[in-house]
């Protein structure tokens, strides 16, 4: 996993937080049509601006697929060796935890305020990345996205991969296609949906009309 898409889905996470940050300081610091001090008016830009930021790249996420929609497209297979799915994994309860550090944070006259603010921000944002917590995001929760935490045989080797998907369900021995991509963070809008499909309407058939299908 790249720093840098690790930053991108911390910051998409991080909006509810920033969000209510920004509120505080502006609903706290308003008075006569103007902020009481310099430094919580950068707060607020600061706050405001990374709100945005995680705001777009919640599009972003949301908006890409690694689904294979052309039968033509050479893709790769991985297999499912072992599949754990972390979408609510304590998720409520840690991510409260960040929702309530935001709500407590001191908003003070000075830029020490500021600074403790920036702090927790990087530091949250470290812990983030380092510990792949990447199912720490209410929007894509909401959105009725899964996150499943899988290791597959890839080729000759074991890799990690994260598989945000919305239809359809990973269990241990599935192959899962998807475009080839370099990225370890996979977004599916349905995991091989097209073959279950099949496998569904197979289900119902009798054992003659399986046979003239696979014939």
């Amino acid at each position: 996993m790249r720093s840098i898409e690790g930053v991108a889905y911390y910051l998409s996470a991080m909006t509810l937080f920033n969000s209510i940050y920004a509120l505080r300081v502006f609903g706290l610091n308003w008075a006569n049509g103007q902020f009481i001090t310099v430094d919580n008016l950068f707060a607020f830009i600061i706050s405001v601006t990374l709100a945005i930021v995680g705001f777009v790249f919640t599009l972003l996420i949301c908006s890409r697929d690694h689904t294979i929609k052309n039968r033509n497209t050479l893709g790769k297979t991985v297999k499912v060796a072992f599949c754990e799915d972390i979408t609510g994994d304590n998720f409520f309860s840690r991510y409260s935890i960040l929702v309530l550090t935001g709500c407590s944070l001191p908003i003070l006259s000075n830029f020490v305020g500021l600074t403790i603010y920036l702090l927790v921000l990087c530091t949250l944002g470290a812990v983030f990345v380092r510990q792949e917590m990447y199912y720490l995001n209410p929007i894509i929760v909401l959105m009725r996205y899964k996150i499943v935490k899988a290791k597959c045989n890839d080729k000759d080797k074991i890799a990690d991969y994260y598989f945000v998907y919305q239809r359809g369900s990973i269990t241990c021995g599935d192959e899962i296609n998807f475009l080839n991509v370099n990225n370890k963070i996979i977004r599916l809008k349905d995991i091989n949906y097209e073959q279950n499909n099949q496998n569904a309407q197979l289900i119902g058939l009798d054992d003659e009309s399986k046979k003239s299908l696979s014939s």
